[in-house]
């Protein structure tokens, strides 16, 4: 099959789904299939170190943002939407990307989901006319996740190809939008989820929240688990000097940092013996620097700052690095994980995982067996979890074997690729 990947980049930091999207594509590629991944709105950010740029962004961040705010901007010829979406002018947008508050997305976010009623019209007719250029032509269009779904109708009809969405993060994000917009963007998705042929969700919890939320019929979405790539990653022999907490996600509230500091607080006024170490890792934007500038004050204050380590945005041997040093890791995420790749990692790297009895960690960590759960989110619960495995090193180490086992049988990159090969075949049947 020749296969075409639509995914929105970030520009400036790594996140879980562009780590999938790219993921994934390199495994279709290892299976034979011919395989684009083609960023939208600004570059994709990737951790492999062969990596290369050379897809040009379609439907670039700059004049889409533009088109949405200035009636000018939509009637601009071309040549003028193609120097604001100039790579030099995408960086300087990437910039500007990670201190943007989700929720002044809202109006962006409706227009982008109603598609060509849309103030991204004139975008939208450009994309579908370079998609219609390409050579081989696609067998079938993948959408990153559902908050493309506006785009669905117009490449179906350009194309004539079927088109499948992913299923992955969107929930959190909609629902951090404004009451209005929230519900104006959640009743779009509902009304253009017809256009797609197929969904593709990332966990069986995340199947069940975007059946409900959109009113699927469950023969409509499929689950296939997401993958990781296992190169470098290795078990660690964790024997560290003292007992060490992790944490490797972005550096923001909803992945549960806060929420993680108060749990150490907690842990360090009862511990005995050599206090344990708390490193901080993950992606960090303009955004988050406030946030991790109070998490830091707080440990400060609480007095247990002197055996804190903060990693943000590591390269891919950095990262794996950082896990071969923990005890144990810990996102106590706050809001809904569609799944969390994170997990992936450092139970590949024999690395248990601790986190709330909710969501796509839940189902994972059940899945692989290579962590615990904690039903109880007050502090102090938490502290209690973190405190029974960190003092027992022996069981960590068979929850990280556990993990690990897991990771490389079942939720590897092959794994993954296989799985929407699978269902990307049945729909182009």
């Amino acid at each position: 099959m020749n296969i075409l990947l639509l995914s929105a980049g970030t520009g400036s930091f790594l996140c879980g789904t562009c780590l999938r999207d790219d993921a994934l594509a390199q495994g279709l590629k290892v299976l034979g299939h011919g395989v684009r991944l083609i960023p939208l709105y600004l570059p994709l950010v990737t951790d492999r170190a062969d990596a290369k740029d050379d897809d040009p962004v379609l439907l670039g961040g700059v004049s889409a943002y533009l088109q949405q705010h200035s009636a000018f901007c939509r009637l601009l010829p071309a040549w003028m939407d193609k120097a604001l979406d100039s790579r030099a002018m995408l960086s300087l947008a990437a910039k500007r990307a990670g201190a943007t508050n989700p929720a002044e997305l809202g109006p962006m976010t409706r227009s982008m989901l109603a598609g060509e009623e849309g103030f991204q019209a004139k975008a939208i007719g450009r994309l579908c006319d370079a998609l219609e250029a390409m050579v081989p032509r696609p067998d079938v269009v993948v959408l990153s996740n559902a908050l493309l779904l506006g785009l669905a109708r117009p490449i179906k009809a350009t194309l004539g190809c079927p088109v499948v969405s992913t299923l992955q993060g969107e929930d959190a994000f909609l629902d951090a939008l404004p009451e209005a917009e929230r519900k104006a963007s959640w009743a779009l998705c509902a009304a253009q989820d017809q256009e797609v042929n197929q969904f593709i969700a990332v966990s069986a919890y995340h199947r069940e929240v975007m059946r409900h939320r959109l009113g699927l019929p469950s023969e409509r979405v499929h689950v296939v688990h997401n993958g990781l790539d296992l190169e470098g990653y290795a078990s660690a022999d964790h024997a560290p000097s003292r007992p060490t907490v992790g944490y490797l996600a972005r550096l923001c509230v909803d992945k549960g940092l806060m929420a993680l500091v108060e749990a150490y607080i907690a842990l360090r006024q009862t511990w005995e013996g050599p206090a344990p170490a708390l490193l901080l890792g993950g992606a960090r934007t303009a955004l988050d620097k406030p946030i991790l500038a109070t998490a830091v004050k707080r440990l400060t204050d609480a007095g247990v700052a002197d055996q804190l380590e903060v990693h943000p945005n590591m390269s891919r041997k950095e990262k794996q690095r950082f896990l071969r040093r923990l005890t144990l890791m810990c996102v106590p995420v706050q809001v809904s994980e569609s799944f969390g790749l994170y997990a992936l990692e450092a139970m590949a790297s024999g690395v248990p995982v601790v986190a709330y009895e909710r969501g796509g960690l839940e189902e994972i960590i059940t899945l692989t067996g290579g962590g615990v759960m904690s039903r109880d989110e007050r502090p102090e619960a938490l502290a209690g979890v973190l405190a029974e495995l960190l003092s027992s090193p022996e069981r960590a180490r068979t929850l990280g074997a556990l993990g690990r086992h897991a990771v490389v049988e079942s939720f590897n990159v092959a794994q993954m690729a296989k799985g929407v090969a699978q269902r990307l075949a049945e729909v182009c049947a």
